[in-house]
């Protein structure tokens, strides 16, 4: 699979990981761990934590599904608010 341009693909995060973030980000926004990404991706990087705003699901393409498991979505780059790293 190779994603096109500023294409971006994320794993959903469902449990916040201890980080607070206010009920109007809850409702609007999520978060999700970048499983890889377009060649014209210059901020994001596989690996990156993000709060993202909308996506398209990819619950029925079935080499993403093989690969990645259920809960993962393809959105543009425009489409992340912050990026970050857990340290570890």
């Amino acid at each position: 699979m190779k994603l096109l341009g500023d294409k971006i693909l994320i794993k959903k995060i469902e449990k916040e990981s201890g980080i607070i973030l206010p009920d109007s980000v809850k409702t609007q926004d999520r978060i999700g761990v970048v499983l890889a990404v377009g060649e014209r991706c210059d901020t994001v990087k596989v690996g990156n934590n993000v709060l993202y705003s909308g996506g398209i699901s990819t619950d029925d393409i079935g080499e993403i599904v093989s690969e990645y498991g259920t809960g993962c979505l393809i959105t543009n780059e425009s489409k992340i608010q912050i990026t970050w790293n857990i340290p570890k």
